[in-house]
């Protein structure tokens, strides 16, 4: 049974190098912290499924993920 809650650190608001990200990247960082996994914990990273999830152009996203990576 997969997990339906992820737990962040709250600290992770205070973080020096979070807190200068813009909005969209802290946004996807979230969103990979607590994204779906299967069992074993293997987190599957589909462009196309983020970017429906967080309503952005695939390619927005693409420039995001390199910069949040």
């Amino acid at each position: 049974m997969a997990a339906k809650y992820r737990k962040i650190d709250p600290r992770l608001w205070n973080d020096e190098k979070f807190q200068q990200l813009p909005p969209l990247d802290k946004l996807l960082t979230v969103y990979c912290l607590t994204g779906q996994s299967n069992r074993i914990g293997l987190f599957r990273f589909s462009i196309g499924l983020a970017s429906e999830d967080i309503g952005l152009e695939p390619d927005t996203l693409r420039e995001i993920l390199a910069r949040v990576c």
